[in-house]
């Protein structure tokens, strides 16, 4: 997703279907509905946040993301739950703030 969004492109399909764990690493895959960051949409998923048919962008990937943290089968951290609510709040522009999260800290700890 990082890369995504540094070419200014958005996945606008991030759900745990397209999630790939390969040797320790999530790598997001099905890049088929792949559009540039803040154009108005083609087409219309429904678990799409309410403000992507204005222009699906960057925060509406972050908030997908924070969605498939609502569909984890165990209790999150405070830190991690608030990580996701930021997510969902869409807070975050981009993935360099939302890697300064102070969740992503804890975890090196």
């Amino acid at each position: 997703m990082k890369n995504l969004m540094s070419l200014d492109l958005v996945h606008q399909d991030v759900r745990w279907d397209n999630i790939l764990l390969n040797n320790n690493n999530w790598l997001l895959a099905d890049y088929e509905h792949v559009g540039r960051n803040g154009q108005p949409a083609r087409f219309h998923l429904d678990h799409w946040p309410e403000n992507a048919h204005n222009g699906y962008n960057r925060k509406c990937d972050l908030f997908l993301v924070g969605k498939l943290f609502d569909q984890l089968s165990f209790n999150l951290s405070s830190n991690a739950q608030e990580f996701c609510e930021y997510l969902k709040q869409q807070r975050f522009d981009n993935c360099k703030q939302t890697l300064a999260h102070k969740w992503f800290k804890t975890l090196h700890e």
